[in-house]
C-alpha cells in the first residue's frame, strides 16, 4: 500500500494518499450470457467537429436508442489553428536534428487542450452507459494506426494528434468505466465504417456523412451505420469465443 506523503507548492501543503475501491465488473464472457445484455458502441469522430456517435446496441442487433455527443466546451478550433502554426515554424528549419523538438511550447498547448477534450468525452460516454444501463462500451483498436508518410505538414500532423487524442479518450475511459462497474472493449476496425449495418453488404457509396447500401437501398448515417457496426463486431466475437470454450 502506498505512504501518504505530503508535498509543497506555493504554499499550499498537499497530502497525497491511495486508497483501494472495490468494483463489481463482470467478465465478458460472464455479460455476454446474461439476460438481454446490451453494449454502447463508440465511433469516435476527433477532427475538426470532435463528437462521438453513441449506439445502444443489443445481443439481437436491435438498436434502441443513439446519441451525438459533441462537447462545444472544448471547442478544438484553436488546436488546429495551433498545428498549423507548428507545421509552418517546422517546415522552415529543413532537417530537423535527432533529439531536437521545435515548438515545444506550442506543442504542451496542444496536448493540454486535447487532454482536456479526451476527459471531458470519457466522463460523458461512462455517464451515457450508466443511464442507459450498457455494462460495456465498445471502441475500435486503433492503437497501432499511425499518419500517412504520403501526408505532409499540418494534414499530417492532424492525423498524429487525432490518433493520440483517440487513445487517450480509450484510456481515460477505461479507468473511470471499471470504477462504475463498465468494462471496455476494443475491436478490429475492419469494415466498421463500409459494411451496412441492415444487410452486412460491402457494397456501399459513402459521400460525407452519408451510407447509401447497393445491395439493400438503405440510406444511413455513416456515423450510426460504424457505431452499430462496432457494437454487433463484438458480440460476434463473443459468440465465437463461446462456441470455442463450448466446443
Amino acid at each position: 500500500m502506498m505512504v501518504p506523503t505530503v508535498y509543497e507548492k506555493e504554499g499550499i501543503f498537499y497530502l497525497v494518499t491511495a486508497f483501494e475501491k472495490k468494483s463489481n465488473v463482470m467478465k465478458f464472457a460472464d455479460y455476454y450470457r446474461s439476460k438481454n445484455p446490451k453494449v454502447l458502441a463508440a465511433d469516435l469522430n476527433l477532427g475538426r467537429k470532435n463528437r462521438a456517435v453513441c449506439a445502444l446496441v443489443g445481443k439481437d442487433g436491435t438498436v434502441h436508442k443513439v446519441r451525438h455527443i459533441g462537447l462545444t466546451a472544448c471547442n478544438t478550433t484553436n488546436v488546429h489553428h495551433l498545428l498549423g502554426l507548428i507545421a509552418r515554424n517546422v517546415s522552415g528549419l529543413g532537417i530537423v536534428p535527432k533529439g531536437h523538438r521545435p515548438c515545444k511550447k506550442l506543442w504542451r498547448k496542444v496536448h493540454a487542450a486535447n487532454d482536456n477534450y479526451a476527459h471531458h468525452l470519457s466522463k460523458r460516454l461512462v455517464d451515457l452507459a450508466v443511464e442507459w444501463d450498457a455494462r460495456v462500451i465498445v471502441f475500435e483498436n486503433l492503437k497501432h494506426f499511425r499518419p500517412d508518410r504520403n501526408r505532409h505538414g499540418s494534414t499530417r500532423m492532424r492525423q498524429r494528434v487525432g490518433y493520440w487524442l483517440h487513445r487517450r479518450v480509450m484510456k481515460y475511459t477505461a479507468y473511470k468505466a471499471k470504477a462504475r462497474g463498465i468494462l471496455v472493449a476494443l475491436i478490429s476496425p475492419k469494415d466498421t465504417s463500409t459494411r451496412c449495418s441492415l444487410c452486412g453488404s460491402l457494397d456501399t457509396l459513402r459521400a460525407g456523412n452519408i451510407l447509401a447500401c447497393r445491395n439493400c437501398g438503405t440510406v444511413h448515417n455513416s456515423h450510426v451505420n460504424a457505431a452499430i457496426n462496432i457494437g454487433m463486431a463484438w458480440f460476434i466475437r463473443e459468440e465465437k469465443r463461446f462456441r470455442q470454450k463450448t466446443a
